[in-house]
């Protein structure tokens, strides 16, 4: 019988087994364990007996102690960090990518002691062009897209993952819709939205079953024979608004979602300006009260970023400002992370950049010149930012560089501006990223 176990900060895993039966009470009191090295080392109290492990390297060491297992598991890298990258593999109509090579879906584990992303396996295929990945926010599962253009309705997949990297699909949904582009899971992990990119765009809801897995379509809406609906998102509160950033009619509309039956109706639609901005990217930046809760989208078109409003009362959208982005040849994703909004941006001299602007207090856009930072590939689609853990620069961020095929770790400092790359791999045809955060799942 396990009685605990517990996994350190590099190379080693400690796990306790206790033959229960065989042990008084009192003894279970005096068991315990102490831990905090970065380089590994544990003390173990049993029974009066005081073992000590320090740095311990081997492949597997046991030692029997009153019945007790000491064990230093075989499996050499334990990772904080997972990082799962989905790609296109196989070249379909109405979607245009730099290469169709990707092999499905890769994993990596973040070597916080060596500063380097580490491949956990070969990539899985997960169906054709898994492009878009999706967390549960409480579950070890993973949601995957596969976009299939305007050749055949588009499939969702339904993976769960554990700690090592391992992905097990526990299903599939062929879609309504065609091509689904972006996916997002209610605050609850409920239900999760799909839109779709051609084929005349929508917005498709599943209900997901208790083990994460995709269950029944609850509900279908189609607005307009141009709509190419390029991102959805859950508000990040309640989930009781469904926010759509429709790149075909460059508009951003606002669904009340009944979270019972899982249906959608629509409060309001907004349209920027006249001009074509090529809305597509959205991050949230919830506001300091409970009323309203403020977003920005990546402008494409017209390289830039909108920053918006979403009423919590109503759920109606209110534009607030854009901020062009000069340099820029085009936007991609964008992300809000400690009063920052990130935007990549492609252009011809720095292939792959990444701009920053400061918000005000207030959280509208400053005006002084965003900043502008390296990605180390090109082509820089997806990307995700996290406080840093390799080095003392604030944030880390994984890129996802589709034209140059590869995945990169930059080490981000904004005051004063200063960046690097950490950690270099390839990876054929990279898109959608997401990042896991496993250091708080060990086991005892």
């Amino acid at each position: 019988m396990a009685y605990g176990s517990f996994q350190g900060k590099d190379d080693a895993t400690v796990i306790l087994n206790s033959n229960h039966h065989l042990l008084n009470n009192r003894l279970l009191a005096r068991q315990q364990m102490i831990y905090r090295s970065r380089n590994f080392c544990a003390v173990v109290i049993m029974g009066g007996v005081l073992l000590t492990i320090l740095s311990m390297y081997a492949s597997s060491v046991s030692i029997i102690i009153t019945n007790t297992i000491v064990s230093v598991a075989s499996n050499p890298h334990i990772y904080q960090q997972l990082v799962f990258i989905g790609s296109f593999t196989r070249e379909v109509s109405g979607i245009l990518v730099p290469s169709y090579t990707g092999k499905g879906i890769t994993v990596f584990g973040l070597d916080e002691k060596n500063n380097m992303l580490v491949q956990l396996g070969s990539p899985m295929m997960v169906g054709d062009n898994p492009s878009f990945l999706f967390l549960h926010p409480s579950k070890p599962v993973i949601y995957a897209t596969n976009e299939l253009g305007s050749d055949a309705l588009g499939k969702l997949y339904s993976l769960s993952f554990t700690n090592s990297g391992q992905i097990t699909i526990l299903n599939e949904k062929t879609t309504l819709g065609y091509s689904p582009s972006s996916l997002s899971v209610d605050p609850q992990g409920k239900f999760i939205a799909a839109g779709f990119f051609v084929g005349g765009g929508g917005v498709g809801i599943y209900k997901l079953e208790d083990d994460g897995s995709l269950g029944g379509l609850t509900d279908f809406v189609q607005w307009s024979t141009k709509s190419r609906v390029h991102y959805v998102s859950f508000d990040p509160v309640e989930g009781r608004y469904l926010v759509v950033v429709d790149f075909g009619l460059d508009s951003i509309l606002s669904y009340g979602f009944d979270r019972k039956m899982g249906k959608l109706a629509l409060i309001n639609e907004v349209q920027l300006t006249s001009a074509r901005v090529g809305t597509r990217y959205l991050a949230w930046r919830p506001d300091n009260n409970n009323e309203t809760s403020s977003f920005f989208v990546s402008l494409q078109v017209s390289p830039g970023v909108a920053r918006l409003a979403l009423n919590y009362s109503t759920g109606t959208i209110s534009y607030m400002e854009t901020q062009p982005l000069e340099d820029c040849q085009r936007t991609a994703d964008i992300s809000v992370f400690h009063e920052h909004v990130f935007v990549s941006c492609r252009n011809s001299t720095e292939g792959g950049a990444v701009k920053v602007i400061r918000l005000n207090q207030d959280g509208s856009l400053s005006k002084f010149i965003p900043t502008s930072h390296q990605t180390g590939g090109s082509g820089s689609r997806n990307f995700k930012v996290l406080e840093s853990t390799i080095t003392s620069n604030p944030f880390q961020i994984f890129f996802s560089n589709e034209e140059s095929s590869t995945v990169t770790l930059v080490s981000m400092e904004l005051d004063p501006d200063n960046s690097e790359v950490v950690s270099h791999v390839d990876v054929s045809s990279p898109q959608g990223i997401v990042v896991k955060d496993i250091s708080e799942q060990l086991d005892f």
